[in-house]
């Protein structure tokens, strides 16, 4: 087994500080939890992630595939649990095949979704809380005003559901 966090383009280190947590994952389950048939929500958006989340000491992503730049990229996204990953489209810009390793995976905690209709028309945002006060903002841009709502309101629920789940300590 293989106990993977964050992916670089050829390899895999094996963990990463993350809210002074380290998360250790094995790189087969976070795949097969990414094609699981009980996932929330799937579909294409743009995403433009947040100044510096690939250089950042606490990311809230955890692979993290593909360039190292902020321009705004179409992605796959599918929503499992608390977990949001994406995916690089096919050459003909479609869903990525079955069993496909996910570019990276968003873990939705401390976190709100918001509508940025102002920025771009069917846009919204996941915002992450930082430990320094400092708020992370992912942006995405759905391709029709219902898509966006559909994911707001998926998002949103999801962030319901898992404070429901959390154990109390």
């Amino acid at each position: 087994m293989t106990e993977s966090v964050v992916k670089t383009e050829k390899n895999y280190s094996v963990s990463k500080k993350i809210c002074k947590k380290t998360m250790r994952w094995n790189e087969n389950e976070i795949v097969q939890l990414a094609w699981d048939p009980n996932w929330s929500w799937e579909g294409k958006l743009t995403y433009k992630p947040c100044k510096n989340s690939m250089k950042s000491k606490n990311l809230t992503g955890i692979f993290h595939g593909g360039t190292s730049s902020d321009e705004p990229r179409e992605r796959w996204f599918r929503l499992r649990a608390n977990c949001l990953f994406y995916f690089r489209l096919t050459p003909t810009g479609s869903r990525p095949a079955l069993g496909t390793s996910p570019l990276g995976v968003l873990v939705l905690e401390n976190y709100h979704v918001q509508p940025e209709g102002f920025e771009t028309p069917n846009a919204f945002s996941i915002i992450f809380a930082d430990e320094n006060g400092s708020d992370k903002k992912h942006l995405f841009i759905a391709s029709c005003e219902r898509h966006a709502k559909q994911w707001l309101t998926t998002l949103k629920a999801t962030a319901i559901n898992f404070h429901y789940l959390l154990p109390i300590t």
